[in-house]
């Protein structure tokens, strides 16, 4: 169920707007964020009035949410907080492309292989060994966010990882908007470009 709709951030060329559903506003009132009408009026770009609360409040009435008036919010506010979640989903799939195409993968492949190995036979190996030792534990951690089955916008998916993990997952995934998992998932997938030069290198 749709909420409201959202007018971009950081679309600088676009008029085009974002989609707030029920489900995003329930999870911005529930805990870890817990926002109070004011916050929650300030992300959805509500003018702020004498009634502005109440009116807000009113709104979530009537698709069934209750937020108290004189709530104090649980978190601390930073840029991420004024994310809605199809805005940052957004920002993470243009944060991957940028990723993808202009990480300088090969020259910090190559500086550090200059600053940091002799290319004496011993040191090849060792940088052989230590290579192939972390390749392991980067692709089990991208493995593991792949699986991230948070709840996001409109898709509760189900959950395929254990509780005692997927509830982190979820936290961070909430206090980031979506934002989180995917863009470390980019820095992961830039890294093992650079560990495939490294294959090349060694």
């Amino acid at each position: 169920m749709i909420f409201c709709y959202f007018v971009k951030h950081y679309l600088l060329s676009s008029a085009a707007k974002y989609k707030v559903t029920v489900g995003e506003i329930n999870r911005r009132l529930s805990p870890p964020e817990c926002l109070n009408a004011s916050v929650l009026g300030g992300i959805l770009r509500r003018a702020k009035s004498k009634d502005g609360g109440k009116s807000l409040r009113d709104q979530l009435k009537r698709v069934g949410l209750q937020l108290p008036a004189g709530r104090r919010k649980a978190t601390n506010v930073n840029s991420l907080t004024a994310l809605v979640e199809f805005e940052a989903m957004h920002l993470a799939k243009d944060f991957n492309t940028v990723c993808e195409n202009e990480f300088p993968a090969r020259p910090i492949a190559e500086y550090l292989t200059i600053h940091h190995c002799s290319m004496e036979a011993t040191d090849i190996q060792r940088r052989r060994n230590m290579i192939f030792a972390t390749r392991t534990v980067i692709s089990e951690l991208k493995e593991l966010l792949s699986n991230d089955r948070s709840p996001l916008c409109s898709s509760r998916p189900q959950p395929v990882l254990e509780p005692s993990i997927q509830s982190p997952l979820t936290h961070f995934s909430m206090v980031t908007h979506g934002f989180g998992s995917p863009a470390v998932l980019a820095a992961i997938n830039a890294i093992m470009r650079c560990k495939r030069v490294f294959y090349v290198i060694f």
